[in-house]
């Protein structure tokens, strides 16, 4: 079952019922598209909000929602790959909080009717996307999961399910489908495929298929597991990073719009003393603000130029000869460079992308 909710989010359902038989079955399919949706940053960062496990499989959920996961990166033709973040007890299905959450709605709270009828809608999935260029890219995603129409098991410890008031259903099951439709596919009429729209029980699309391989090769293939420079930094910015990122304030911010103001057009000599008057202007920002430059810059190491002080050639010495990433220290080290800055100016100087992709992200609000 499929629906569609305005402002670009698709309502993704595992709907228990009997499937029509299709008059041509057809291959696996994406969101909507081409261009498909999918994430631009990868792994994918979700988190999970374990107070609202069924005290049935309290025990074992979180395990099943990685291990869903999981099934869909293992194929070598792959790169997709997700990252559990850890415990949201606060979170819950929001649109627009940058955060992907999965979670459990339960009696006594009612099942939302616009996520529809509470006695066939197991999950929902709710992606968010919008268009970068030539691509479509989903910026948030949440997985609801219903425990008010249907009874929850786990058929890995309990294969005969102990369930009692409810249509029993699989957690490994019902996860790897939803999470499907979270790395961007849409349901498909091949038989089997754990993509299939409808639940008939038992755990048999717990495992996907060759259709469904097909689909997560196709949305992820080798090589799409390194973003942009500019998308890995925005991304560190709003998720490991971003703790750094707030309490980067003050003389921290300070000492940003100083070194931002330096006139690189003059010569190396001339930008460096400016940067070193910067971080006598604002000593105690230097400290917040490296250990920001260091977050982003061992999470991106990948995706972005690598400079050195100290170095003699151009170039910085490439993220492909730094396999570990840089290590950012309060006396100078490796760190990012931006794409087109000129010099090998350390720790310090190199941060600017970080703070620029904050900056970005405020004026959107």
């Amino acid at each position: 079952m499929k629906s569609f909710l305005r402002k670009a989010a698709l309502v993704a359902a595992c709907a228990a019922g009997i499937l029509s038989a299709p008059t041509e079955a057809r291959a696996w399919t994406g969101l909507e598209g081409p261009p498909y949706p999918v994430w631009g940053i990868l792994p994918v960062k979700f988190y999970v909000n374990a107070s609202t496990f069924p005290p049935e499989i309290a025990d074992t959920a979180q395990q099943r929602l990685v291990d869903g996961f999981g099934a869909w990166a293992t194929p070598e033709c792959t790169d997709f790959s997700t990252q559990l973040l850890g415990d949201l007890p606060d979170g819950t299905w929001n649109s627009n909080d940058n955060k992907n959450v999965l979670l459990w709605i339960n009696k006594p709270d009612p099942w939302p009717l616009e996520l529809g009828p509470v006695d066939s809608v197991i999950g929902v999935t709710l992606p968010v996307w919008s268009p970068d260029g030539d691509n479509m890219i989903i910026s948030d995603a949440d997985i609801v999961f219903n425990n008010v129409g249907f009874c929850w098991y786990d058929s890995i410890t309990n294969p005969g399910g102990n369930c009692v008031g409810g249509s029993p259903v699989d957690t490994l099951s019902i996860a790897t489908h939803e999470e499907g439709h979270f790395l961007g596919l849409g349901h498909t009429d091949v038989a089997g495929s754990t993509m299939e729209p409808f639940y008939d029980g038992g755990n048999a699309i717990a495992s996907i298929e060759q259709d469904d391989i097909d689909g997560v090769c196709a949305l992820y293939p080798p090589g799409s597991g390194i973003p942009s420079c500019n998308a890995c930094t925005t991304n560190a910015a709003k998720t490991e990073c971003n703790g750094l990122a707030m309490g980067c304030n003050g003389q921290c911010v300070g000492i940003y719009n100083c070194e931002a103001s330096c006139p690189i057009a003059k010569t190396p000599a001339d930008y460096k003393a400016c940067l070193d008057a910067c971080k006598m202007q604002f000593p105690d920002g230097v400290k917040a603000y490296e250990a920001y430059a260091g977050c982003i810059c061992n999470l991106c190491s990948k995706s972005c130029p690598i400079e050195c002080p100290g170095d003699s050639g151009a170039g910085g010495s490439g993220w492909g000869e730094e396999p570990e990433g840089p290590k950012i220290e309060e006396s100078g080290g490796c760190g990012c460079s931006v794409e087109g800055q000129r010099g090998k100016l350390g720790a310090l100087a190199a941060l600017g992308l970080g703070l620029a992709a904050i900056a970005r992200r405020r004026r959107r609000r």
